[in-house]
């Protein structure tokens, strides 16, 4: 602390006392500026011309005192520490100087002096405390409120029980729509207020509660006079006890709609197996080593099977080698690079010789790292549409047959985002079951979970957007957006994430107040090339994103000095699936910055990029102002 410079005010009119004391302190090696005052004109002047760290002054001066300086100095700043300094070094001075609000008091002799060093670093380090505590303070309470705040928020009826199972406290707010009904259980016991079955499962949740210290959750469904509803209570131990007895936090939230919608998914689900096994084209998926993991019924009765019976099996297992090895080839390919057969005619030979032309569409399965573990095919049997057909109806018909798969695959990863988000759900309720694990080996295994099902849900999300994009249906809504805090907000989501690992610089420099675009695909377009900046960049790397208009075009730019592209790749960049061979071990998808590219192209704009491997990348946005 004292290595640092801080500004002192020196109040004295002896020019041989002032000396003495920055003799003291140039000894010890003390940093510091010093303005003097030898007058009460001076010092009042001096006190209005500066702030100060400190503030030393003598007892004793010609037409005022010390105590004075002392009064002045706390009315304008009082955590501004005062040292006295006096040439008597009574007991008198320094009780009266202590009185007034000195920090301390020093003896003006060359033998007591040698002490002012140690006084000014006490007193600077108290105001410093001082001030530590007063912050810490601010904090607190801003904490509370926050955490008050959030508690009033809450949709949830929360509880205190005893371990008795006798409702204690009700914490919820009086406008809860079951507060009522809530503030009648106070005092009674579960059973005394609840139907007996649920009473029952509260109380067994509660004592293993108690007993494991874990939190619990229980489901039950309770007849009120709106009809049956659906509760979720979830339970902690607090560490407070009421007269010796455990006391437990019961938090009950409605999950009516949830369950509705669960029930709704599954037939759902059941409509989806159903409409997939009686569409004619072979659908099926292969893991890494090239075994059905998935097949609909027509994949498998093309090999006299059922789809339970093909699962595990690999196709030189089930078909005939002509006819598997037909295939292997593009296995081998999609899964050594990464590409996609789409729409791609084979003609092959069943086993009675018989030659047929199969339209096939192929894709890499990757996982959460971006990693091949399989491929996901398509195909269908197009033999007799080719001999029946005339080039214009076969052209039609496959535009049918590409029409058809679209949506499929749009149908496919639309209905599968909600299980992905209950997979997820369930991942955390499976938290406190696992008691074999720790507590940090569940929590753990848990989050490995969550993160995979956050890949999974983008990756569909991105194939959905893709498909829509593909088909020329992007849900394109241009509205005027204030441009400021539009970017604004965007900018500070980033900086709150990233502040603290990357350098972060916005420059804003447009006049236009308001501007006509889609704030959702434009939101993507700045978060998606934001994240990448962010996400190949070092530690302490630096990220820019300037805002800025020319002529007729509106321009976003982010740069970064991150890994770069090379620049073999930088042909294919925007092209589905596609990553640089760079980007190995790093998370993505290969589908945002097609994605960014077909936003931009419906705002009818376009994107730019300059790389250079190890240097760093810059991506321009250029949006026509309508």
């Amino acid at each position: 602390m004292m290595s640092t410079d801080f500004h002192i005010l020196h109040v004295d009119d002896s020019a041989f006392d002032r000396q003495l004391v920055r003799d003291a302190l140039e000894q010890n090696g003390l940093r510091f500026k010093v303005t003097t005052a030898a007058s009460r004109e001076e010092f009042e002047t001096q006190l209005l011309a500066s702030s100060y760290d400190l503030v030393l002054t003598d007892f004793n001066i010609l037409g005022f005192e010390g105590l004075q300086v002392i009064d002045a100095v706390h009315a304008q700043n009082p955590e501004v520490p005062v040292i006295v300094i006096t040439g008597t070094g009574s007991e008198e001075v320094a009780v009266e100087a202590m009185k007034r609000g000195a920090a301390d008091y020093v003896i003006k002799s060359p033998q007591h002096i040698r002490r002012l060093p140690l006084a000014i670093q006490a007193a600077l380090e108290r105001r410093w405390l001082h001030r530590q505590r007063l912050q810490s303070e601010q904090a607190l309470r801003a904490s509370e409120a926050r955490l008050w705040a959030f508690a009033q928020a809450l949709p949830d009826l929360a509880f205190i029980l005893d371990e008795e199972v006798r409702f204690v406290q009700i914490l919820s707010t009086h406008d809860h729509r079951l507060y009522d009904a809530g503030e009648r259980m106070v005092g009674q016991l579960a059973e005394d207020v609840l139907p007996q079955p649920i009473a029952e499962k509260i109380r067994y949740t509660i004592q293993r509660t108690i007993e494991t210290a874990q939190t619990q959750t229980v489901e039950y469904q309770l007849p009120l006079t709106s009809g049956l509803t659906w509760f979720e209570g979830r339970t902690s131990l607090m560490a407070t006890r009421a007269e010796g007895k455990a006391l437990v936090v019961l938090i009950v939230r409605d999950i009516t709609e949830k369950k509705e919608a669960e029930l709704k998914l599954r037939r759902e689900r059941n409509l989806l197996r159903t409409l997939i096994d009686n569409v004619p084209d072979y659908i099926f998926v292969t893991d890494a080593l090239g075994q059905f993991v998935a097949s609909n019924t027509a994949h498998a009765a093309a090999a006299s099977l059922t789809p339970p019976q093909l699962i595990g099996k690999t196709a030189s297992e089930v078909f005939s080698a002509d006819f598997a090895g037909q295939f292997h080839c593009d296995d081998l390919q999609i899964m050594t690079s990464g590409s996609v057969l789409i729409n791609e005619e084979r003609l092959i030979t069943d086993g009675e010789g018989n030659q047929q032309s199969i339209l096939m569409t192929k894709a890499p399965l990757r996982n959460e790292s971006g990693e091949v573990i399989g491929l996901v095919g398509i195909a269908r049997d197009i033999t007799e549409r080719l001999k029946a057909e005339k080039l214009r109806l076969e052209l039609e018909k496959e535009q049918e047959v590409i029409a058809l798969k679209e949506r499929f695959i749009a149908t496919a990863t639309h209905d599968f985002r909600t299980p992905l988000a209950i997979i997820k759900m369930s991942a955390n309720i499976l938290e406190t079951n696992f008691d074999h694990f720790s507590p940090t080996q569940r929590t753990a295994k848990l989050h490995q979970i969550g993160v995979q099902v956050n890949n999974i849900v983008q990756l569909l999300e991105d194939v959905l957007t893709m498909s829509k994009a593909n088909a020329g249906k992007l849900d394109f809504q241009p509205e005027m957006v204030t441009l400021r805090s539009f970017c604004q907000q965007i900018w500070d989501n980033f900086l709150h994430l990233a502040e603290n690992t990357h350098t972060m610089e916005l420059v804003y420099a447009c006049d236009m107040e308001q501007v006509v675009l889609d704030p959702n695909l434009v939101n993507y377009i700045l978060v998606n090339l934001l994240s990448n900046a962010i996400k190949y960049s070092p530690m302490n790397g630096h990220v820019r994103f300037k805002v800025q208009q020319q002529g007729h075009e509106l321009v976003f730019q982010i740069s970064d000095n991150g890994i770069g592209i090379p620049i073999e790749d930088q042909p294919r960049l925007f092209e589905p699936f596609h990553r640089a061979s760079n980007t190995r071990g790093i998370v993505g998808t290969g589908l945002g910055l097609s994605i960014v590219k077909s936003y931009v192209d419906a705002h009818h704009g376009r994107v730019e990029v300059e790389s250079e491997e190890h240097k760093g990348s810059i991506f321009t946005v250029y949006l026509p102002l309508w």
